[in-house]
């Protein structure tokens, strides 16, 4: 699994990645294209202390209690691994923030 996750850093702000916005033919249903559109900037231009404390928070999560989520959830042993540690990274990467 490799994917962005962090489209940009300023000293005081940082945007995410989040890929929202439907199949450009998917245009036909409009509202539902313009509010998947729109969700795309709720990641953008957050607070760099807003990502710390986040970050704080999630590196508290111990990985057994990130792979119990995708157990769940019901996700299979290996890809709830994979995922596990995708997750685990990912908090690692807002850490350095």
């Amino acid at each position: 699994m490799k994917s962005q996750f962090i489209a940009a850093t300023t000293p005081g702000f940082v945007d995410f990645v989040l890929h929202s916005r439907p199949f450009v033919l998917s245009i036909v249903n409009l509202p539902n294209y313009r509010t998947r559109t729109r969700m795309e900037q709720i990641t953008q231009h957050i607070p760099r202390d807003d990502v710390r404390w986040l970050a704080h928070r999630l590196s508290r999560l111990t990985v057994e209690q990130i792979r119990d989520c995708f157990r769940a959830a019901g996700y299979k042993a290996d890809v709830t691994e994979i995922y596990a540690q995708a997750v685990r990274k990912r908090i690692a990467e807002l850490g350095t923030l």
